[in-house]
């Protein structure tokens, strides 16, 4: 998924499919943004004799600030996920694999929860 698939659920009249393109927009953001970050860590916990194999990831702020970017959002995420269990009756799972999860009914989720 990316962001431009995101376009119709954000246009809806329906606050679910709203919160679900605001939910797959942040999380592919954080996805990238994650990707990104482990780059720039890979990079420095490299050994000295082994970084002239490999570009040194450019990026114009500190790493820890987009570190605590990567983390901020990670957390926002996991809010809305509460949010929407506990208000909404909807669960935020993914049980198809995909990075970007599906919108289920708890009772659905409680249905197919493996514990």
């Amino acid at each position: 998924m990316e962001l431009k698939d995101t376009v119709e659920l954000m246009n809806s009249d329906d606050y679910k499919e709203r919160f679900k393109a605001e939910y797959y927009q942040t999380k592919i953001r954080y996805e990238k943004l994650k990707k990104f970050n482990n780059k720039i860590e890979a990079y420095e916990r490299m050994p000295y004799f082994n970084k002239n194999t490999w570009d040194e990831p450019k990026h114009d702020c500190p790493s820890d600030l987009l570190m605590t970017q990567q983390r901020t959002m990670g957390d926002y995420l996991h809010t809305r996920s509460l949010h929407f269990v506990s208000c909404r009756n909807v669960y935020m799972h993914d049980y198809s694999g995909s990075a970007y999860g599906t919108l289920h009914s708890k009772n659905q989720y409680i249905r197919n929860c493996k514990y």
